[in-house]
Order: structure tokens, then C-alpha cells, then sequence
């Protein structure tokens, strides 16, 4: 994770900051599992058995939403690619 994003846990939300460039960004209940996963390390495919396996929901769509959130959180410099 980007040592510049600080986060906030409401309830079964949060909020993201990035204290450099003064973005915020909400997460509802989904987001924060993901948030959760890529803090703990899991790439995008293990993300995607996850929720597969807690949410009845069609895996083309959901791994097509889960790339999306991702690549919408390195746009915002929310994460950071790594080549670990």
C-alpha cells in the first residue's frame, strides 16, 4: 500500500486519504473486503475466489468490477503497483 493513504473504518465502510494530494475516497461494504485483501497482500485472481465464494454473483461480471476498482484505486494513487 501507498504509505501516504491513511484509512478510516466505518462500520462496514471506510474512507481512504491520500495526505499528499488531499484525495478522499469512500469505500462502501465490498470495497473495504477488497481494500482488506489488497492491504493482506492477495492479487487481483484471489480476490476474485474470494468474493466468488461469499457473494451469488455471475464471475465474468465480478472480475470484470474487481479490475475496475483497482485500476480506479492506482489512477487516484490510492495503491501502488508492486513488482513483489
Amino acid at each position: 500500500m501507498d504509505p501516504s493513504v491513511v484509512v478510516a473504518d466505518i462500520g462496514d465502510e471506510a474512507v481512504l486519504l491520500n495526505i499528499d494530494t488531499g484525495l478522499y475516497f469512500g469505500l462502501d461494504e465490498v470495497g473495504s473486503r477488497i481494500w482488506s485483501m489488497l492491504v493482506e497482500g492477495l492479487d487481483e485472481q484471489q480476490i476474485l475466489s474470494v468474493l466468488l465464494s461469499q457473494y451469488d454473483v455471475e464471475p465474468t461480471k465480478l472480475g470484470e468490477d474487481v479490475s475496475g476498482f483497482v485500476h480506479q484505486l492506482i489512477e487516484l494513487q490510492l495503491v501502488r503497483v508492486s513488482s513483489e
